[in-house]
């Protein structure tokens, strides 16, 4: 599929993303692929530097549900 959309004048940036690295309280590897035509590469976002522990999920999502 590389070949044919950069047949059609698409770039691409790809990265491996760690969930953590998102906000999310659990590890888990995903690829992230962003392909566009205007000939610009995408700058995926730099890691935050708080990481959020299973316990400040849980109370966001309670709290959350309280109001």
């Amino acid at each position: 599929w590389v070949k044919f959309f950069n047949s059609i004048s698409y770039q691409f940036s790809l990265k491996v993303l760690d969930t953590v690295d998102c906000g999310a309280p659990q590890k888990i590897k995903r690829t992230f692929v962003v392909g566009n035509r205007f000939g610009l590469l995408y700058r995926f976002p730099e890691k935050p530097n708080k990481i959020i522990s299973i316990d400040d999920a849980i109370l966001f999502f309670k709290i959350s549900a309280d109001n």
